[in-house]
């Protein structure tokens, strides 16, 4: 058994199956996952420390450089998303390969 570090409710990590994407970017945790409280929602991992997704942005920014603000994926030029097309607009376009 672990116990949520924020309401002290204990899980059954055998029954429950962790998660692996984030309930909010959507984004792929690739270790062991995450589980979730049943009763106060908090996201904890394994070690019952918080749970959080290094794909959302914090105070800082996003971690692990830039993303795109409209899908979320890292960009690999700063004015236009490979994944997306944003900012999808044809002047990108037109300026790169005109």
């Amino acid at each position: 058994m672990i116990e949520c570090p924020e309401c002290g409710s204990e899980i059954d990590e055998e029954k429950e199956e962790a998660e692996f994407e984030c309930p909010e970017c959507h984004g792929l945790d690739y270790g062991e996952g995450f589980y979730r409280c049943e009763d106060c929602g908090t996201l904890f991992d394994l070690n019952e420390e918080y749970w959080h997704c290094i794909h959302c942005s914090d105070e800082f920014g996003f971690e692990g450089g830039c993303r795109c603000p409209e899908c979320g994926e890292p960009l690999e030029d700063e004015s236009h998303c490979f994944c997306c097309g944003w900012p999808n607009n044809q002047g990108w376009i037109g300026e790169n390969y005109g």
